[in-house]
């Protein structure tokens, strides 16, 4: 959609029949219907240095992700790992609200709800990419209460801008939505305005591998109603089990 600059709509869906429908305010004067160009299979792996994977497996890895960095309840940041292992990979650490799959959802909601926590949380963010030479940051801020949904995106808004304009990367990691109702529930996470302004949404792997073949074509269904299919990213547990 042609309105001034190209705007992606995240309202079209595609239909058995061949069809695609989108929701519009107005009548364009420009619609274009193109499909993706073609993409290098792209391979992410999250390191930790406390629980390294077997040897071998960064052998195919494009993007490594190394985990360790924590966030301050005064919004600064706990040190990640002093080293990582060698490889032809880009590096995007990830930042997380717990360790050891728990996670403190009230340790965001209060850093949103004070401006100075707020602001100095984002500035170590973006320091954390610069001055590390990083090719970015990844965000893994998990069980968020679902009043801070505005304030949230409007931080990762933000934030986005911040890191884009030091030439970083945002990727954000989203829990499943639940479906209900009749349609589907994001929760504090709002697929829709986050995608567009991250780099990646990196859908939150469930341990059980059967929800892969049961469901996840339906979430996926509805990602690519939400967020620009190139940007979605499909996390898979090294942990699931059949």
């Amino acid at each position: 959609l042609y309105q001034g600059e190209w705007v992606w709509l995240t309202s079209a869906s595609a239909h058995p029949e061949g069809n695609a429908v989108a929701l519009i305010p107005a009548l364009p004067a420009i619609v274009v219907v193109v499909g993706p160009p073609p993409t290098s299979p792209q391979v992410s792996l999250r390191w930790s240095a406390s629980a390294p994977p077997p040897e071998g497996a960064l052998l195919g890895a494009t993007w490594l992700h190394p985990l360790g960095y924590q966030v301050a309840s005064d919004g600064s940041l706990v040190a990640g790992p002093s080293r990582l292992p060698p490889g032809g990979y880009r590096v995007i650490p990830v930042v997380q609200n717990g360790s050891s799959g728990t996670f403190d959802g009230a340790l965001i909601d209060g850093i949103l709800a004070n401006e100075e926590r707020r602001q100095r949380h984002l500035e170590r963010l973006v320091a954390l990419a610069t001055e590390g030479e990083y090719a970015g940051v990844a965000l893994d801020y998990r069980r968020l209460d679902l009043s801070r949904r505005d304030a949230f995106t409007a931080f990762v808004v933000d934030l986005a801008e911040a890191l884009h304009a030091q030439g970083r990367l945002l990727y954000l990691d989203v829990p499943l939505p639940q479906q209900g109702g009749g349609g589907w529930n994001d929760g504090a996470y709002d697929w829709r305005r986050l995608g567009e302004v991250v780099d990646a949404l990196i859908i939150c792997p469930p341990k059980d591998l059967s929800f892969y073949s049961a469901r996840m074509g339906e979430v996926l269904r509805y990602g690519i109603s939400q967020v620009e299919r190139r940007k979605l990213r499909l996390g898979i547990n090294t942990s699931s089990h059949e």
